[in-house]
């Protein structure tokens, strides 16, 4: 049965469910084996392809995408931006993604704990121009990460050795002073002072 959204609730149900992830407009969930159910059905973003097995499974705006037990990256639905044709190649232990309605960004840890991200500003564009935030998040810094986190325009890694790194712009599309504290500024941001790692 197709769920009917109704005041906040879904017509339904999963049980043996290891893993849960929304999107903008679709939901999506794991069962125990790896087999992804997402709805509403019918939508390009919630169809996977066929057979799919994933470990893990992120829903965007308007794609979602699902990290197989072999580390290979899958992804479907509306290919705005690349974010679906231009998904990296290679071996991978996480992914995140924002939702958001205007932008597409995934982002995604290596075998090797490097971050790579793609979508809207990074692929498929040959240069970036400083009016377009979304540029931002293509300063990836380096290093070997555990976790990431992405937001509309600035994501967050957290580093082996416990350390948080984040970058991208400040809300309102605005960077901040160099230096500022917790705040993001043209690509990078430095972490508050007091944030006990």
């Amino acid at each position: 049965m197709d769920p009917e959204w109704d005041c906040g609730q879904a017509a339904q149900s999963f049980w043996g469910a290891k893993q849960v992830t929304a999107g903008w407009r679709h939901t999506c969930v794991l069962n125990l084996g790896g087999v992804p159910t997402c709805w509403p059905a019918g939508e390009p973003r919630t169809t996977p392809p066929a057979d799919a097995v994933f470990d893990q499974i992120v829903a965007g705006t308007w794609h979602t995408c699902g990290l197989t037990p072999e580390g290979q990256i899958q992804c479907w639905g509306d290919d705005e931006d690349g974010i679906v044709s231009f998904a990296p190649t290679g071996v991978f232990r996480s992914l995140a993604t924002n939702v958001a309605m205007t932008a597409g960004v995934n982002c995604a840890i290596r075998d090797d704990g490097a971050i790579v991200c793609w979508g809207r500003g990074i692929t498929g564009t040959a240069s970036c121009t400083p009016s377009d935030v979304y540029c931002a998040i293509r300063n990836v810094p380096a290093g070997e990460y555990l976790e990431v986190a992405v937001g509309e325009v600035h994501a967050c890694a957290l580093a082996v050795g416990g350390g948080v790194t984040c970058w991208g712009v400040v809300g309102d599309n605005e960077c901040t002073p160099e230096g500022a504290p917790g705040h993001f500024y043209c690509g990078q941001a430095v972490v508050p002072a007091d944030l006990d790692l």
